[in-house]
This record gives C-alpha cells, sequence and structure tokens, in this order.
C-alpha cells in the first residue's frame, strides 16, 4: 500500500512562529521549509511531541495562523530539528493577546 503524499508541497523560505494551543505564552521562531494545503514542513530549535497541537504563524502578508498537529520530528547533526506538521481544518485559532508572547530558546 502506498502512503506517500497526495499534493505536492511547494518550497517556501520565510520565518514563521509556533506555539503550542496549551501554552499559548511561550512561542517559537521557526522556518517554514515547504508547504501544502494539508501540512508544513518547519526548522526549528526544539522537537516536540508527536500529536502535539501547535499554531502556526506568520507576519507574511497572506499568511493566515493554522491550527496543526505534529506527525514528525526529525533532528539533524547540527542541531536542527524539521517538524512536520498536518493543518487541523476543523479546529480554529483561538483569539488571544500576542503582546504577552516570548520567543522560546
Amino acid at each position: 500500500m502506498n502512503e506517500g503524499r497526495i499534493e505536492r508541497r511547494t518550497a517556501m523560505g520565510f520565518v514563521a512562529q509556533i506555539e503550542k494551543m496549551s501554552e499559548p505564552s511561550i512561542t517559537e521562531t521557526v522556518w517554514i521549509d515547504n508547504m501544502s494545503n494539508q501540512g508544513a514542513r518547519v526548522l526549528a530549535r526544539q522537537s516536540r511531541p508527536t500529536d502535539d497541537l501547535l499554531i502556526l504563524s506568520s507576519p507574511k502578508s497572506g499568511f493566515h495562523p493554522v491550527v496543526a498537529k505534529v506527525v514528525y520530528c526529525q533532528r539533524f547533526p547540527n542541531g536542527a530539528v524539521a517538524i512536520g506538521l498536518e493543518f487541523d481544518g476543523s479546529r480554529r485559532v483561538p483569539v488571544s493577546d500576542t503582546s504577552q508572547k516570548t520567543d522560546h530558546v
């Protein structure tokens, strides 16, 4: 049985933020490596547990925050982590006060 991607991902290359839905006061700046309508691969400093629910957002014009589930983490020898995200279209991004967020290193 072939379990490959149905939808092709497009290389992106821009800065974004991820935050854990259950702890929105702590964010991490990430790099969006590639993306499709179904999900994205982001490069981060910290790994995340599989099935963690995150909010992916970016100041990039036209980018709307999305809820995403962590489907994999891949650590590289240089310490960076690739995080595979699957967008969860059934969940809406909660409205919050972004002024209290801190970038977690």
